[in-house]
């Protein structure tokens, strides 16, 4: 077994990555479900823009975590904002 999964930065790279070549399937046309709602939300019922801000906030919560995780085991200097980190990531 890959010991290197359990790596948070190797995480956070996997879910990038897994992201990009589903944009890449589609030729860049489509985008992240979550932020091509977030643009069209005023078409959208009452109450869904609260959901999607909701969402964003819990992938955030996840990365900062694993950014977390990271500094713990020195994979990335002590000294990160793991919560801006997580906030630019978003």
């Amino acid at each position: 077994m890959n010991e290197s999964i359990n790596l948070p930065l190797f995480r956070i790279n996997s879910f990038y990555e897994d992201a990009k070549l589903s944009m890449a399937k589609y030729n860049f046309e489509r985008g992240c479900l979550i932020g091509e709602l977030t643009q069209e939300e005023s078409l959208l019922p009452k109450g869904y823009s609260t959901l999607l801000v909701n969402i964003l906030q819990t992938w955030q919560q996840k990365i900062e975590i694993c950014l977390q995780k990271a500094q713990k085991m020195k994979e990335i200097k002590a000294n990160i904002n793991c919560k801006k980190m997580a906030l630019f990531f978003g």
